[in-house]
């Protein structure tokens, strides 16, 4: 793990945008009041549904390869061949909670993709409101418990990783096509799990928080900065992770005039777009710090899923 813990805590603002007169300010006094801004201007209630208030959810022990929600504790969750150094996949698969969707175009000699989702907060949520779009698009929805802004993003992002893995012992999935997406700060640790994990995810879908591995330009703001993953911690990315995510991985920003993530989203993409990576930006009109409206998602699953 890099010695130290601030890059783990990158979804209470993983992009912290800093003043260069300011001078070194506590890493911890800046994650805290930064944080407390995402959680708070977070939607008290999104679009999703949660494994209590979804209906109809079946509560198994075992994944069933049947259409709708159910409510699963694996047996094992299994490491991944390849893995950034810092994540350690030590998971206690009995302590871990999934909400899972199976499309109703489900079938078992046509492999279906898996949309992973990462909620801004750690109640087991899922954007409900897109299941058209699973079925459309042949994705087995995903989402973990206890997976919120607090949390490390080597939980939030490897415990998907991990499901996605066993998942696949029971279902019929095609491993070219695995998103990972979230809001606010879910979105933040979307992206970073495409860029820590470019050989396993092949879209990333952030809604209201993006985030790039080197420090950027704030556009307009010639004394402004933002921090970048590796800001921290120079070895979270590394160059072949980079090289790796340019060649196998599609983001897309969402946001809207709304959104306090406006500016930090149109920046990312312009880093992005400067370094030969595959962006798209989405501004929803009238979208605020919110998950989006199914047409928005619709281009966004285009365009990752674009040659798939």
């Amino acid at each position: 793990m890099p010695n130290n813990p601030l890059p783990f805590l990158f979804d209470m603002k993983m992009r912290i945008t800093a003043c260069k007169c300011l001078g070194v300010l506590s890493a911890w006094f800046v994650v805290a009041l930064l944080g407390a801004e995402d959680t708070a201007k977070a939607p008290a209630t999104s679009p999703g549904a949660s494994a209590e208030a979804a209906d109809p959810i079946r509560s198994n022990s075992k994944l069933q390869p049947v259409p709708g929600w159910q409510t699963i504790r694996f047996d094992q969750l299994p490491a991944p061949k390849i893995r950034p150094k810092w994540f350690s996949y030590r998971f206690d698969a009995g302590k871990e909670k999934f909400l899972i969707y199976v499309p109703k175009t489900y079938r078992a000699d046509q492999p279906c993709g898996i949309f992973g989702w990462i909620h801004p907060e750690d109640n087991l949520e899922a954007p409900k409101n897109f299941e058209p779009l699973f079925d459309e698009f042949r994705l087995i929805a995903l989402t973990a418990e206890g997976c919120g802004n607090t949390q490390w993003p080597e939980k939030r992002v490897g415990l998907l990783v991990s499901a996605a893995l066993e998942i696949a012992k029971t279902l019929t999935v095609d491993p070219k096509r695995r998103i990972l997406s979230g809001l606010s700060g879910g979105g933040r640790s979307a992206a970073l799990g495409g860029f820590v994990h470019p050989e396993f995810w092949s879209g990333v879908i952030s809604w209201c928080g993006g985030n790039y591995y080197e420090d950027y330009p704030a556009a307009g703001q010639p004394d402004m900065v933002r921090y970048g993953i590796n800001h921290y911690s120079p070895d979270a990315v590394t160059p072949s992770h980079v090289s790796a995510a340019r060649k196998n991985v599609r983001f897309v920003l969402l946001t809207g005039p709304q959104d306090f993530n406006l500016d930090e989203s149109r920046d990312v993409e312009a880093a992005m777009k400067n370094d030969g990576l595959r962006v798209l930006l989405i501004e929803e009109p009238g979208l605020g710090h919110a998950i989006g409206s199914e047409r928005s998602m619709r281009k966004a699953l285009d365009f990752v899923l674009s040659a798939r």
